[in-house]
């Protein structure tokens, strides 16, 4: 019925019976005049044939076609019409904000089995992924917007077979909650967001602004906070730091210092294993235990390993730890470090002014030492000058090439009047430019007394006054952690007893801590054996240019012979004659150097750029400028994006027998980079350097959960937030609030009264009353 009155009045897409569409009129009238207008059309159609002649029912047929005429016109003037409303719903947004960060990469998440764990990472994939169809329901109600974020918010590829996105990996090495948020909002602007829901683990590096949670209230928008991992902190041990001189002698003991993070609860319990190991062969090269951290090591411990290497070259060494219980966080466990091995002794010159107990040991003991090539000589007043060692020689050195001869100069107790100015400009000149180290061997006589108003004074470690003074009693000798750091007085409790009776030293250099320069560093301290005193520096050391400088305030370390012969002498002095001897490698075999410092920068963080000549064919040559290329090491796209070049330029004066070039870089984003010079002068030379570059707040370097941050974000926001445990993720729909908006537009609309078929209509009722009353004989 419906497709033949729609054929009758031609209607197309708008037709009788389709879904929505009434019928109704333009002018319409109410339901009381309709029915009175259809009563009075009745009456003036009965009023016209009621004196008409002939048979009743022709004359009531002839008036009910009449009435309806009227009723046609009526219903005609009203304006029929199809009319179907019409109506746009625009559906809200809900925002899926996934935590891509490196720490997501942590195994503390809970399983169904109690005693395992699960990558964050995979919890919530596993969440997301059993809240499927939670997720198909949505889809078909409202909008879906899947979000990664790391530093800021990025977009998730989408899957065309399914609504969940491609997660992706989780490898972004800074977390900041904060600014994420503040990117979604930014690119939802202008959208009806009902929700964002936030599956992370809640460490970030910046906290959420008051603009952000201002904002986020006046859209009405709840944050739904899911946190992932463990909301109990678990045992972490990291490490936090290596340092290592970048250059050592082969038989040199190495000291490599390793500061370990404690993080999580109980982690000052926690024990181990560090370990110093090749990463060529994987062999063992050191080990230490790692037990409970003591009063002063709560949130980190501080140890050294140590390794002698027999062979020369280039080698890569690791640091890592293993645990003795389970950990938080297995890439947190590794660093490594890189190191030339030079296969030549330590070149020292030992200079006294006469002969005594210190100077005879260390004279010996430099000479039983086979990493060692030593000259001594004991200079006279009269210039006459008594030569001993591995190689002697007959005369001070008296020009740069000379002194440059050796690694580590020692200055006994000599006056400074033995040395002319020229020399102590050319140790000095050694020591800043080349690196040389310079030891101070203290005595009663002349040194440091007459060396303050000298050339090297300013190579002192403190100032000297009027007021210098010896102690008046017996002291020993206490390390202090300093020299735990850089690897030196590794020595028995006992050296710091006085009552061991040979741990004694009767003659000792006071200086007051007040007269210690700002850069100058206490290795050890000189304790009254009487307990009457407050400690003074005993063992000094203080960096000066490219060198190293070295005081010891005593001549009396050959006492010890008395606990245990000349090992405790030997235990002390070689591994400072080795620690300052390593900086002279700078130039040892080679033309030039290049160094970048510090080696472990972070994110934005100058990095010093340094080259320097040491070849006179280069020196003779020196250029303008050098540039260097920095480059990342790994992926080639990230290259090209990331490669940098510096321009050094010259470093104090031009015309210094050492040239350097100095020049710095900021990286502007974490991982490794090789440092190379650019073409030119220093081509074929192999030089290179190797930089470390890590984040402030480095995803592995605190990997413990935050859910207390989650929590209390949720509580800011009061009713616009809340906090939903992973397993419960089917219940978002009722928790992000419906704000589904339907917007009425101008219906469809098809009239009926200016068809053909409404014309047909009256048309065929006029013909019909015509006829009849012709039938009838009525004019």
């Amino acid at each position: 019925m419906n497709q033949l009155l729609d054929t009758l009045f031609g209607l197309g897409e708008l037709g009788f019976g389709d879904d929505g569409v009434e019928l109704s009129f333009v002018r319409p009238l109410a339901g009381w005049a309709m029915l009175g207008v259809v009563a009075l059309a009745g009456g003036i159609a009965w009023w016209c044939y009621r004196r008409v002649d002939g048979p009743l029912w022709a004359r009531r047929s002839l008036a009910a076609v009449r009435w309806a005429t009227l009723v046609l016109l009526i219903v005609l003037a009203m304006g029929p019409q199809l009319v179907r409303p019409n109506e746009r719903e625009e559906r809200d947004w809900v925002v899926m904000l996934l935590d891509r960060s490196a720490s997501m990469r942590v195994a503390d998440a809970p399983t169904v089995t109690p005693d395992q764990r699960q990558p964050r990472d995979e919890q919530l994939r596993r969440s997301i992924a059993d809240a499927t169809e939670t997720f198909e329901d949505m889809a078909e109600r409202r909008r879906l917007l899947w979000l990664g974020f790391g530093a800021g918010a990025f977009d998730l590829e989408p899957r065309s077979e399914s609504v969940l996105p491609s997660i992706g990996d989780a490898d972004a090495m800074r977390t900041a909650i904060g600014a994420s948020l503040a990117d979604t909002l930014r690119r939802t602007a202008g959208r009806r967001v009902s929700a964002i829901v936030l599956m992370t683990d809640g460490r970030s590096a910046d906290a959420v602004s008051r603009e952000t949670l201002r904002t986020l209230a006046d859209r009405n928008i709840r944050l739904i906070a899911v946190p992932m991992g463990s909301g109990d902190p678990l045992t972490d041990l990291a490490v936090r730091s290596v340092e290592a001189p970048t250059e050592a002698f082969i038989d040199d003991a190495v000291p490599v210092r390793v500061v370990i993070d404690r993080l999580g609860e109980g982690a000052a319990r926690a024990t181990g294993t560090v370990e110093l190991f090749d990463q060529a062969t994987g062999v063992v090269l050191d080990r230490r235990e790692l037990g409970p951290a003591g009063p002063d090591e709560e949130d980190s411990t501080e140890l050294v390993l140590e390794h002698r290497p027999e062979t020369p070259g280039d080698r890569s060494w690791g640091v890592r730890i293993i645990p003795d219980q389970p950990d938080l966080s297995e890439e947190n466990n590794l660093a490594q470090l890189a190191i030339r091995l030079v296969d030549r002794p330590l070149r020292v010159l030992y200079l006294d002014g006469y002969p005594r107990w210190e100077q005879r040991y260390f004279k010996n003991l430099l000479l039983r030492e086979r990493s060692i090539d030593s000259s001594s000589l004991l200079v006279a007043s009269d210039r006459r000058y008594i030569a001993e060692g591995d190689t002697p020689i007959r005369r001070l050195p008296v020009s740069p090439e000379e002194w440059a001869e050796f690694d580590v100069i020692v200055i006994g107790d000599m006056r400074a009047q033995l040395l002319g100015d020229r020399q102590m400009e050319h140790i000095r000149e050694q020591v800043s430019q080349r690196g040389a180290g310079l030891v101070w061997l203290a005595g009663p006589g002349a040194t440091p007394r007459t060396w303050g108003a000298s050339p090297l004074g300013e190579l002192l470690p403190f100032t000297i006054d009027a007021g210098l003074r010896a102690w008046e009693t017996d002291v020993t000798l206490r390390p202090t952690p300093g020299a735990a750091r850089l690897g030196v007085l590794d020595l028995p409790l006992a050296i710091a007893d006085p009552d061991a009776g040979w741990s004694r030293l009767r003659w000792a250099q006071r200086i007051d801590r007040d007269r210690l320069k700002p850069a100058a560093e206490v290795l050890a301290e000189a304790r009254p054996a009487d307990g009457i005193g407050d400690p003074s520096p005993l063992v000094v050391t203080m960096r000066y240019g490219a060198g190293r400088v070295l005081f010891v305030g005593t001549d009396e370390s050959w006492r010890w012979r008395y606990a245990r012969g000349e090992g405790l002498t030997e235990q002390f002095w070689i591994p400072l004659v080795r620690l300052l001897g390593r900086d002279s490698l700078g130039r040892g075999g080679r033309r030039a150097s290049l160094d970048a410092q510090p080696a472990t920068p972070l994110v934005d963080q100058p990095v010093r750029v340094r080259v320097r000549l040491l070849e006179q064919s280069l020196i003779d040559r020196r250029p303008e400028r050098i540039r260097v290329r920095v480059t990342p090491e790994g992926d080639q796209r990230a290259a090209r994006d990331f490669e940098a070049e510096i321009e050094l330029l010259p470093e104090g004066d031009p015309a210094s027998a050492v040239p350097a070039y100095t020049g710095v870089w900021s990286p502007a984003r974490p991982g490794r980079y090789l440092i190379e010079p650019g073409p030119g002068l220093l081509d074929g030379l192999e030089l290179s350097a190797t930089v470390d570059v890590a984040t402030e707040d480095d995803e592995l370097r605190r990997p413990d959960a935050d859910h207390a941050f989650l929590a209390s974000l949720a509580d800011q926001l009061g009713e616009h937030g809340a906090v939903l445990d992973p397993s419960e993720l089917g219940r978002l729909p009722e928790l992000a609030p419906a704000r589904t908006l339907r917007v009425e537009l101008a219906p469809d609309t098809a009239s009926l009264w200016d068809r053909p078929a409404a014309l047909f209509l009256l048309l065929a009722l006029l013909t019909l009353e015509w006829v009849g009353r012709r039938l009838l004989s009525l004019s």
